[in-house]
């Protein structure tokens, strides 16, 4: 009985430090894509290039965001929190943000009741890739809907340029 119940606390606790992660990164993938839009690259002025400095710009501003979404009591750093990028085009630029709580980054989860059973602590990251684009119709203006640069979250696989877009799990 007891080791079911270690399991059920442990597990339920590594879940929701799961929803935070995801939550951090969710958040520093929209922070970082729409560095991409302030820094001019969906204007359709050719882009960006990769290697840019839109990237160092994208990723510090994901760190910090990310660092304002606590994960388990501990907010994510510069040393937790990691991002890449890819550039389906040059004028649609997308960042993958993984926020991370493991060992690997000297900060895994500890169990409460798994010590009893040898078990320490737990890895849990979890990852968002967000594009910016200049095509999307993103929020309403007053009454009329404009297209605007914005930010989406991309779900599944990044696309290749011709495929079609999936519906957006969430609008910024």
């Amino acid at each position: 009985m007891l080791g079911i119940s270690a399991l059920a606390i442990d597990w339920g606790a590594a879940n929701v430090a799961r929803s935070e992660a995801q939550r951090a990164a969710d958040a520093a993938g929209l922070a970082g894509a729409a560095m991409f839009i302030s820094r001019g690259c969906t204007t359709g002025s050719g882009g960006c290039a990769a290697g840019g400095e839109q990237e160092a710009l994208a990723r510090q501003r994901a760190i910090d965001v990310a660092a304002q979404n606590f994960v388990a009591g501990q907010a994510p750093s510069s040393s937790t929190v990691g991002a890449s990028f890819s550039y389906p085009t040059p004028e649609e630029p997308q960042i993958t943000v993984t926020v991370y709580r493991d060992s690997a980054h000297s900060n895994a989860l500890p169990t409460f009741f798994g010590k009893i059973f040898g078990v320490n602590s737990v890895n849990v990251s979890a990852s968002a890739t967000a594009e910016a684009s200049h095509s999307h119709v993103c929020f309403p203006t007053g009454r009329e809907l404009k297209t605007i640069p914005c930010a989406q979250l991309r779900s599944g696989p990044p696309r290749s340029v011709n495929q079609p877009r999936s519906k957006p799990e969430l609008w910024w």
